[in-house]
């Protein structure tokens, strides 16, 4: 009796009818779009999320914040509510507080589109900073016009923040400050005020990077920029056509205005040298040089090609100088047979 017991219960279970468990269906990973912002007005500091979900089989977003996308989570939105169109076409939101004195710094929103069985379909993430921003005042600098013989600035401030819109200024202590345009860099004092000096290269503007619990920020200063004129000479040294494959060099020397004359441009200017087909075609780039020698001189190389040739100084917009070019005109023989 005790042998058949076996075959009994494998008969039984044999023809008892299959449970098979259904597989989830397969959707196609839905569109997932995060825009998370900090209310730096509200003393609360709350950060609303907002979601733009679009895709099958969506049937709850959920969210929180973490130090990276990947980990570190510190604060749970939990479940966010639908605020407009369906759960599979719609928008999604939640909002948390944030202390910025216990979490300042760049943070994640990360986000879970899920179906209704709590299965992930797709995820989304965006970065919010948890700061305040910062307020530039009593900003002054000397010389009030900037040209290229007068490079030298200095900028003086004061840099503070609020912690909400009706709170009392408090000054931003140990802010780092640059004075964009220029090497020159500093920190604010207990005070929050800084002064700050260097000889610019472009038209300056302060600059903080963010600190603590002080957002990154930029301010203007009352100076203006008086760019100065530059003159640019190209020479090639023949006259006539010349034979084709031949190198060409244009030499010349770049110049600028000066308050006691002209005055030579040294390292750090760059010359460029083009030409335009005769035929119409698209200008063709030559070579360039990016380190002048004595005087301000250059020398550019290339392959005889015909055309207009053009030669450029093109120095940055926001800079004290202003550009200049020559243009000559470039005759080749034809090749013989």
């Amino acid at each position: 009796m005790k042998r058949r017991l076996p075959a009994l219960l494998s008969a039984v279970l044999l023809s008892a009818p299959l449970a098979v468990a259904a597989a989830p269906p397969a959707y196609a990973a839905p569109y997932v779009n995060v825009h998370p912002v900090l209310d730096r007005d509200d003393p609360a500091h709350p950060v609303t999320v907002t979601v733009r979900v679009r895709g099958e089989g969506v049937a709850q977003v959920r969210a929180w914040f973490a130090d990276s996308r990947f980990g570190g989570g510190w604060a749970a939105l939990g479940y966010l509510r639908l605020i407009s169109g369906t759960a599979q076409d719609g928008t999604w939101q939640g909002t948390l507080p944030v202390s910025v004195e216990e979490h300042p710094g760049e943070h994640w929103a990360v986000v879970y589109a899920e179906d209704a069985e709590g299965r992930k379909l797709a995820e989304g993430a965006n970065t919010f900073r948890a700061c305040y921003s910062p307020v530039y005042s009593g900003v002054t600098a000397t010389p009030a016009v900037i040209d290229a013989d007068h490079r030298t600035v200095t900028a003086s401030g004061a840099i503070s923040y609020r912690t909400s819109r009706d709170a009392p200024p408090q000054p931003a202590d140990g802010l780092p400050v640059k004075l964009l345009g220029t090497p020159g860099t500093t920190e604010t004092g207990a005070d929050g005020r800084f002064t700050v000096q260097g000889d610019a290269t472009a038209r300056p503007e302060l600059y903080n990077d963010a600190e603590g619990v002080v957002c990154q920020g930029r301010q203007t200063i009352p100076a203006t920029v008086q760019q100065t004129i530059t003159a640019l000479s190209a020479r090639l040294g023949f006259t006539g056509p010349v034979p084709a494959g031949s190198t060409v060099t244009v030499r010349g020397e770049l110049v600028r205005g000066g308050a006691g004359g002209p005055a030579f441009l040294g390292p750090g200017e760059v010359i460029q040298a083009w030409i335009r087909p005769f035929d119409g075609g698209d200008l063709r780039y030559l070579g360039s040089v990016d380190e002048l020698g004595p005087g301000g001189s250059y020398a550019i190389s290339f392959a005889a090609t015909p055309g207009e040739l053009i030669v450029q100084y093109v120095p940055n917009a926001n800079g004290l100088l202003l550009p200049s070019e020559r243009r000559r005109t470039l005759e080749v023989t034809p090749a013989g047979p």
